[in-house]
């Protein structure tokens, strides 16, 4: 019995050690890590960086969701990649100094969500563009990163929501 007990420590600490990480999906019992690409940038006018803080919102989200992120592309049950079409910004209203104090952001992304199997769906988001109130001393580019953090909820929910088979 004692030998048994050994192999199965001596077991789950090599699996451990090989970077290995086990997660259950909420409600499925399923585990699944996730491989995260940056998408590319095609907004006309670009918007340079965009894609880095939505690559990070999207792996904060990963994070706080039931996913494991990995950056390994032969643990990945599911690949995360796709294209940021459209990223406008509207300022809907000023104070007397011209400062913008609300703004509206559209957004829109292609995501691709490919699993290990072969299955592969590909989705355009287009999350409702809200106005966002600029905050005392927050830049144009920080409130529209508020809108970017919305758009990885959506994906998160996108993968999450959807079965590939």
């Amino acid at each position: 019995m004692r030998k048994i007990l050994a192999g199965i420590v001596l077991f789950a600490g090599l699996f451990l050690a090989c970077g290995y990480t086990v997660s259950s999906r909420i409600g499925t019992g399923k585990s699944e890590s996730v491989l995260l690409t940056v998408f590319e940038n095609h907004t006309e006018p670009y918007q340079p960086g965009i894609e880095v803080f939505l690559y990070r919102a999207i792996a904060d989200e990963l994070r706080l969701s039931s996913y494991a992120l990995t950056q390994n592309v032969n643990l990945a049950d599911i690949t995360l990649n796709g294209e940021i079409l459209e990223y406008k910004q509207t300022v809907l209203s000023t104070d007397t100094n011209q400062t913008p104090t609300e703004i509206q952001v559209a957004v829109k992304i292609k995501l691709i969500i490919s699993e290990s199997s072969g299955a592969k769906n590909t989705y355009i988001l287009t999350p409702k563009p809200e106005p966002f109130a600029v905050v005392k001393g927050e830049t144009l580019e920080q409130a529209g990163q508020r809108a970017l953090k919305n758009a990885a909820k959506l994906v998160i929910f996108k993968l999450g929501g959807e079965s590939l088979q």
